[in-house]
């Protein structure tokens, strides 16, 4: 990478641990997460949008454009850390967890701790990310 970058501060929202970028073809616009923070952002032309999501409660909660809960989620952990789709045909949410919580308020997850899960039959597909190319 050239030292000469353009890099600039797209939101100043104080992320305690940002991560899980995604963007999102047809509405134009990028979703991240707070995993710390329990909160989920998206960018649009006004500003920065924010929902509360089910962070260390064992949901993935997906939510519509407009920012309502389309869909909840129960998983076999308290934790689950990370999601993303796979497979042949992109309908395969695969789902991270934690095996050992970073602070002792965090809730213990048993046995399950620490697994990859696969979730199949949800009706939906992800969609292809772009290889980094710069």
């Amino acid at each position: 990478m050239s030292g000469d970058a353009d890099i600039r501060v797209l939101v100043d929202c104080k992320n305690i641990l940002g991560e899980g970028p995604l963007w999102d073809v047809e509405e134009q616009r990028l979703y991240w997460i707070d995993s710390f923070g329990d909160k989920v952002f998206r960018c649009t032309e006004q500003g920065t949008e924010v929902q509360e999501a089910a962070v260390y409660s064992g949901q993935i909660v997906r939510f519509a454009p407009d920012g309502t809960i389309d869909r909840i989620i129960k998983t076999p952990v308290l934790k689950a850390t990370s999601v993303m789709f796979g497979g042949p045909d992109m309908d395969v949410m695969y789902v991270t967890s934690m095996a050992r919580p970073p602070l002792p308020r965090f809730p213990e997850d048993g046995p399950m701790a620490g697994h990859l899960f696969a979730i199949h039959g949800l009706g939906v597909k992800g969609i292809s990310e772009s290889r980094f190319l710069g």
